[in-house]
């Protein structure tokens, strides 16, 4: 099957190299890419992290009042980030698979009353934990610490690919991505090409944001990569 890719580098390369190695070409067109911030952190008095997104511990790392908290357990959503963390020097306390809502459930279950906790987000959050956490008793601050900045334009081997009809499919890793692809289809006259491409997709959330396709979009058992693939055979 061609393919196209759109989740970000450098996760696209690695999800490319296992589609190329099932026998699928794969055209790659990230609509976002990772930009650190360095906003200031607060006043602190936090007991620990939560860290959802590898690309939070990049910016964590280049941040530079890093040191007043790299030294807090943290509590991570998915092995991948919980990896990234260990590799900085961070110390892991809980891993949680699958999403926000898993992790928010297991802090509340093992954490006191009165626990105070950071949250290095990204600009863009799915799930705020903050309320989940409150009714608990414990405290989330939140502090933005990377944003996904969006594409401006298709590669242009990829817009040559759509208006040849050289792609089959298009893999959705987030809404956010699916919204800029549908908009730069329309600033590059290929709202019907996009239309009409299958479309595998993370969740229902992410199919939603895809707007008008000619199929109903394949959307994945669970939130994790190997759902994903698996839809695709």
């Amino acid at each position: 099957m061609r393919l196209l890719l759109t989740r970000p580098l450098p996760e696209a390369e690695t999800t490319a190299e296992r589609l190329r190695a099932a026998g699928h070409a794969v055209s790659l067109a990230p609509m976002q890419r990772a930009e650190s911030l360095a906003p200031p952190l607060g006043a602190g008095g936090w007991q620990g992290l939560v860290v959802t997104s590898p690309r939070a511990v990049a910016a964590l790392h280049a941040h530079p009042q890093r040191d007043r908290i790299a030294h807090l357990p943290a509590h991570a959503v998915g092995e991948k980030t919980a990896r990234t963390l260990r590799a900085t020097g961070v110390r892991v306390e809980t891993v949680a698979q699958g999403s926000a809502e898993d992790l928010g459930a297991r802090l509340a279950a093992t954490l006191p009353p009165g626990t105070r906790l950071l949250h290095l987000a990204g600009e863009e959050i799915v799930f705020s934990l903050a309320p989940f956490l409150a009714r608990h008793e414990i405290g989330l601050d939140g502090v933005t610490i990377y944003r996904m900045a969006p594409a401006a334009s298709l590669p242009e081997p990829v817009i040559e690919a759509l208006r040849a009809g050289g792609i089959d499919a298009a893999l959705h890793y987030s809404a956010r991505a699916a919204e800029i692809l549908a908009g730069l289809a329309d600033k590059h006259g290929l709202a019907e090409a996009v239309a009409g491409l299958d479309h595998y997709c993370l969740s229902a959330r992410i199919a939603a944001a895809l707007g008008k396709t000619h199929r109903p979009p394949h959307v994945a058992r669970a939130p994790a990569e190997a759902a994903l693939l698996a839809l695709i055979g």
